[in-house]
């Protein structure tokens, strides 16, 4: 994506740098769009953040992909949890109880760290361009 091929826009919060192909929260919001944009943005990441989490649940494999050593096998297998969850909606298999993945849940990454937030000076131009473009065509 850093090499500008058009493969989509991605919500990220703000402990990552604004993109032309990720988009993230406003710091300041100037205006109602803005607010506006802020809501719409966070609320769209709780829903996709639930997702992950079910897919998680469900399909332990993906709970710390960074322990798989090649990408193409990590990339696999969000498509393969995918299309079985989907499966698993369409047919109303149950997911999993909460008990049932209270280890997984109890495990920790050491390679997973906060992000650092980003400050709006390190913010890529282009990026900010698009995100003033989605407020002001659609807030």
């Amino acid at each position: 994506m850093e090499r500008n091929q058009n493969l989509g826009t991605i919500l990220g919060d703000s402990a990552y740098p604004l993109r032309s192909w990720l988009m993230t929260p406003i710091r300041t919001c100037l205006n109602e769009h803005e607010v506006a944009y802020n809501h719409a943005h966070c609320k769209t990441r709780v829903m996709i953040e639930n997702v992950f989490g079910r897919w998680k649940r469900r399909f332990p494999v993906l709970k710390f992909p960074s322990r798989r050593k090649k990408i193409p096998t990590i990339l696999r297998d969000i498509r393969v949890a995918a299309v079985l969850h989907n499966f698993s909606i369409e047919h109303r298999i149950p997911e999993p109880a909460l008990h049932e993945v209270q280890i997984l849940e109890d495990e920790h990454d050491p390679n997973d760290q906060e992000g650092d937030i980003f400050d709006d000076a390190r913010q890529a131009p282009t990026g900010t361009v698009k995100r003033n473009l989605i407020v002001r065509d659609n807030f």
